[in-house]
């Protein structure tokens, strides 16, 4: 008896397998860019905090407390925006599916001489 509401599909058996080894890439791809944007965190990171301490160690006894912090933040911030870019492209590459040849994520490694 038709309710006048849509009847669910079943998918076939070819439509399931696809499903899931679009699943399966889309999970190693995670995995694998995961890595990858956690190396790149920790060179950036790294490298603010010898910036930061830098910076402040020629500025100590100019600045308050304050000055400090919002000096600290400030980079913080810098950081967020500059792996916003990268980090984004990343995870839009994943969902457009893998190209032949050089990932985004290897062009990273290779760009900021990250371990693979």
């Amino acid at each position: 008896m038709d309710d006048g509401g849509d009847a669910e599909q079943v998918p076939d058996g070819d439509q399931v397998v696809v499903c899931v080894e679009v699943g399966a890439e889309k999970e190693w791809a995670r995995r694998r860019n995961g890595a990858v944007i956690e190396q790149l965190t920790r060179w950036c990171e790294t490298r603010r905090q010898d910036a930061v301490q830098h910076l402040l160690s020629r500025l100590r006894g100019k600045l308050s407390d304050a000055d400090c912090a919002a000096t600290e933040k400030a980079f913080s911030l810098f950081q967020n925006q500059f792996m916003h870019g990268p980090i984004r492209a990343i995870t839009e590459e994943t969902h457009a599916g893998a190209a032949c040849g050089y990932t985004l994520a290897e062009a990273l490694l290779k760009l900021f001489r990250l371990p693979d």
